[in-house]
C-alpha cells in the first residue's frame, strides 16, 4: 500500500506487504523489503535499503547509502546521517 502524495524514484524495489504512508519521498534506487513500515512525510535518500520489518516512523529523515536492519525501529523525526549501517533491531532516536 502506497499513500497519496508520495513520490518514488526510479529503479526501486518495494516487496509485498510493504506499507508507505501518505507525502512520503523516496530516492532512486531504494529496496523496501516485506513488512516494513514507513510512516507519513518520511524521506528516504537514493541507494538505501531497508529490511524486513523495519517501522519508520514519522517526519523521519532517512540519508542516501543506509542500509537499515531487519526488525529495526526509526522514532518519529529521527535523522540518519548518509552512509550509515543500523544493525537488526536497533532502536533509532
Amino acid at each position: 500500500m502506497i499513500g497519496t502524495e508520495t513520490r518514488i524514484g526510479d529503479n526501486r524495489d518495494i516487496r509485498n506487504h510493504a506499507v508507505i504512508g501518505a507525502q512520503v519521498t523516496i530516492g532512486h534506487r531504494v529496496k523496501i523489503k516485506p513488512k516494513a513500515m514507513i510512516g507519513v512525510k518520511v524521506s528516504i535518500g537514493d541507494d538505501v535499503e531497508i529490511s524486513d520489518e523495519v517501522m519508520v516512523g514519522v517526519g523521519a529523515i532517512i540519508g542516501s547509502r543506509v542500509k537499515i536492519g531487519a526488525g529495526a525501529m526509526i522514532e518519529p523525526g529521527a535523522k540518519i546521517r548518509d552512509g550509515e549501517i543500523i544493525i537488526p533491531r536497533a532502536l533509532v532516536s
